[in-house]
């Protein structure tokens, strides 16, 4: 998957609303982060993250170039998105949250 079609994914996945899961690791490249992307440039991302078991995990940043593989709407993405909305789970909003604590 090329760097244009990880940033389409990412984007797509943005303004739908889904669960991804992001490998940026290629030292480990069975691991990922699973979550919401919150923005997005050309350059990085801010993720909603999730834990396993589907609860609020924050916010990681990820740069694209890092990443080498996107999953959207797998079996796995789709069971995080429904533990998400089952536990009734929300981010606090990045950017006025941040605001908000100075």
């Amino acid at each position: 998957m090329g760097e244009s079609r990880i940033l389409e994914a990412l984007k797509r996945s943005l303004y739908k609303g889904m669960i991804v899961s992001v490998y940026s690791d290629r030292n480990q490249p069975g691991n990922f982060s699973a979550g919401f992307i919150d923005a997005i440039s050309d350059e990085q991302f801010v993720m909603k993250h999730v834990t396993p078991e589907g609860t609020n995990d924050g916010y990681i940043i990820r740069r694209i170039e890092d990443v080498f593989r996107v999953d959207v709407h797998g079996e796995y993405e789709q069971r995080m998105e429904l533990l998400y909305t089952l536990q009734k789970q929300r981010h606090e909003d990045f950017l006025n949250g941040a605001a908000s604590s100075e």
